[in-house]
């Protein structure tokens, strides 16, 4: 028979559906996500810089290649043939006669405005006289204000911008040459006018610097030593040296130094801006710069260089195995890559993509086989499987980004060390360290199979992970933060000294190892926003919940303080317990706290709660009473699914009683019926269930039996004690309602001895010693 014969689809089919489609689903989408990350087709080199060490075999040239000028010497290189081109300049010919005729236009339009200044001035002189040259009487004639409005509608069209200041001062300058003014006869200036002086200054120096040569660009733009001027009037082109000629900035400049030494008085009431002004309305540069010619001039220039510096020859050899790689060396290995080209030929192509799946199938397998294997809660759980697959995919799709994007030292800066602590926080850290390792892994093969990368993200994640353990706050987070930080410098210490290379590269890899490493800070929300989607008890959520300020807990000492006290009480019971058979210390304190949060529907029908020696069961039959008293772990459950307690929470408060029954309703109901005769249905007095299902889930309901039966004890003393804690144990596991809960038969005695000690503490019991006799 065949090997095909023996082979049975129905086999195939059945293990199938024992894996879960789900769980196919989510491996499939993984390998794919995972291959598609690679840059398809690409050659994977490894990188490699200036004073590493060539770690491969030492590398000759198969054939004859040029060498090529590096990125950065052959840009300076264009630079400086860019900044040697002449640029070219055309001579404005009327530049003198722009300058003279914006002289002649400012002057009459501020002749204008300064008559109506001077006008308004006369008026309100005459009106202060006529007012008796009381100013709390003086009005303004018409006549008056029009002159006034007339100056500032007139000064509007000045094309100069002026300060108020410097319009009253010019002005006031104006308005003394008048005969109407009361001072002229004696103070009345001979000479023109300072506007005047100034703007004619400014065209005589400005004829001067045009004759000279007045580029319209500062001189610093310019760095070739000379400039092609081109006479648009002669048709003809002449080189005149850089130093020779005026810039923009500089022009001016010149010329208000010549007006402050010449026209203003060395204390001028008019501010270096006031003049300014007066200069730039007036100025007009003589030669103009011509961009379109000049940058093609450059861009023929630039064109005639060349982008190769030598040749290597067939057979040569380009580096050495172990040679530290220098600035050469590394311009030849350049060389050597760009002349293979990036892309790769077909064939290799496809067997590139095939061994991209074999690492996508090979990592994505192992974890999943681990988690079949080793955390068998894990893998059958579909929300911790869906949470598990965004994580990774979520990463994945991060360095397919950077590789894409960024620079390969970016790929530091993807916050992997987060995905650590999240791993270690909501499951252990033994899955968070396999969980680093494979994306370790395949960063660093998706970085050319960069061992630097993995190892250093591994060591960092490892860090972070085992420093997160104990986390119980969001402060903790800044030391796990320190602590992966450490594990990449640590890392990259250890490779760089094995493999030599140079410290000059250090720095820039700890900044983005740094930047990844402090985005841990931001994983606190990630913890909360996960815990309420995917239903997930860490112990961040289950500290909050400890708090005794939680509105629920704060409702049942209002209501039932009796119950809270009780609760408080199992809570330190079953805490101790759970620390002395290494189940979940902190799950099991908060599941005793609200494992009784039920009995707030009816509080007064439960013992703890009663007061004066009133007991509503008295007037109830037993079967009703039972009723009440199960009730209170459905109505648990329904009030934590009300206030968003984590299913691990909920599963405690269902399970504490398990499917034990109402026992003293139950003799009361047995007695009745015997007494009646009749039938009694047993199942009515029996909890629903479920049984627990884990050793906090256990502990709780041994706890909570043992510490209830304690209070109603006379006279108490460690062999009572005893006794109680010895009975109702061994009766909960002979009843099996610990078989589900993962507690063995060396976990009872421990359970035992806790419980003891713990009520003899709390009743203040003491043991008592045989008496001692003096020998």
């Amino acid at each position: 028979m065949s090997v095909l014969q023996k082979f049975d689809i129905r086999q195939l089919l059945a293990a199938l559906r024992k894996l879960g489609g789900m769980k196919i689903g989510l491996f499939v989408v993984l390998v794919i996500l995972t291959t598609l990350a690679f840059k398809q087709g690409i050659r994977t080199e490894t990188p490699f810089s200036v004073g590493d060490r060539w770690q491969k075999e030492t590398l000759v040239a198969e054939t004859e290649f040029p060498i090529y000028k590096s990125t950065d010497s052959l840009q300076a290189e264009r630079q400086r043939v860019r900044d040697s081109v002449e640029p070219i300049f055309y001579i404005l010919p009327d530049a003198r006669q722009q300058t003279r005729v914006a002289v002649d236009s400012i002057s009459a339009l501020l002749d204008a405005a300064f008559g109506a200044y001077t006008d308004y001035l006369v008026g309100a002189r005459r009106d202060t006289i006529a007012g008796g040259n009381d100013p709390a009487v003086v009005s303004l004639s018409e006549s008056t204000i029009e002159d006034s409005l007339r100056f500032m509608e007139l000064r509007l069209q000045v094309p100069i911008r002026l300060s108020d200041l410097a319009w009253r001062l010019l002005g006031w300058d104006y308005a003394l040459r008048s005969p109407d003014m009361p001072t002229a006869t004696r103070f009345a200036p001979v000479n023109p006018p300072l506007f005047e002086r100034i703007l004619n200054a400014i065209a005589s120096r400005s004829q001067r610097l045009q004759l000279q040569g007045a580029l319209d660009v500062p001189i610093d733009s310019i760095r070739a030593p000379y400039l092609t001027v081109r006479d648009t009037l002669e048709q003809t082109f002449s080189r005149r040296p850089t130093t020779e000629v005026v810039g923009q900035n500089a022009a001016r400049e010149r010329i208000q130094v010549w007006l402050e030494e010449t026209v203003l008085p060395g204390n001028s009431p008019l501010t270096s801006a006031a003049i300014a002004q007066f200069i730039e309305s007036v100025f007009t540069p003589s030669l103009i710069y011509q961009s379109i010619p000049t940058e093609l001039r450059r861009t023929e220039a630039e064109a005639q260089i060349i982008p190769v510096r030598g040749m290597v020859a067939e057979g040569e050899e380009i580096v050495r195995n172990g040679e530290l790689i220098t600035a050469e060396i590394k311009q030849k290995l350049d060389s050597l890559e760009r002349e293979r080209g990036s892309e790769l030929p077909e064939r290799q192509e496809r067997l590139q993509f095939l061994g991209q799946i074999l690492l996508a199938l090979t990592m994505i397998g192992i974890f999943a086989l681990f988690l079949r294997n080793a955390r068998p809660s894990i893998y059958s759980s579909n929300k911790s499987m869906i949470l598990l697959s965004l994580l990774y995919a979520g990463t994945v799709i991060s360095f397919a980004a950077v590789i894409r994007l960024a620079p390969p030292e970016f790929m530091y800066a993807v916050p992997v060390v987060i995905v650590s602590v999240l791993l270690t926080v909501i499951f252990d850290s033994r899955l968070a360290l396999l969980g680093t390792l494979a994306l370790a892994i395949v960063g660093g093969f998706l970085l050319h199979s960069d061992f630097t990368y993995t190892w250093a993200t591994l060591i960092g994640g490892a860090f972070a992970a085992f420093s997160a353990r104990s986390l119980r706050n969001r402060g903790q987070l800044f030391l796990t933060a320190a602590f992966a930080f450490g594990g990449y410098a640590l890392a990259f210490v250890t490779v760089w000294l094995y493999e030599g290379i140079v410290w000059s590269s250090i720095w820039e890899h700890l900044l983005f190892a740094g930047i990844g490493s402090f985005l841990l800070v931001t994983a606190y929300p990630f913890v909360w926003v996960l815990e309420r989607i995917f239903d997930i008890t860490t112990d961040l959520r289950l500290l909050e919940l400890s708090d005794t300020n939680h509105p629920l807990l704060r409702e049942l000492m209002q209501r039932a303080p009796g119950t809270l006290n009780h609760s408080i009480q199992v809570s330190s019971l079953a805490g101790s317990v759970a620390d002395a058979v290494g189940a979940n210390t902190l799950l099991t304190r908060v599941g005793a706290l609200y494992h009784d949060v039920g009995k707030l529907s009816s509080p007064e029908y439960f013992i703890e709660n009663q007061a004066g020696g009133v007991n509503p069961h008295d007037n109830l039959q037993p079967e009703e009473s039972a009723q009440i008293i199960i009730g209170h772990v459905t109505k648990g459950t329904e009030l934590g699914e009300r206030y968003g307690l984590p299913s691990k929470v909920l599963h405690l408060i269902a399970s504490h009683h398990g499917t034990t029954r109402t026992e003293y309703f139950f003799q009361r109901a047995v007695e009745q019926s015997k007494a009646s005769g009749t039938a009694l249905e047993e199942s009515v007095f029996r909890y629903p269930g479920p049984r627990p299902q884990s050793k906090e889930a256990g502990i709780l309901l041994l706890t909570d039996t043992v510490e209830a039966a304690s209070r109603t004890m006379q006279d108490v003393t460690a062999e009572k004690l005893q006794e109680l804690v010895d009975r109702l144990v061994t009766h909960k596991v002979a009843s099996g309602q610990l078989d589900e809960t993962g507690l063995t038969f060396r976990d009872i005695p421990r359970i035992k001895k806790v419980l003891q000690d713990q009520l003899m503490a709390i009743h203040h019991v003491r043991v008592s010693y045989p008496e001692m006799t003096n020998s």
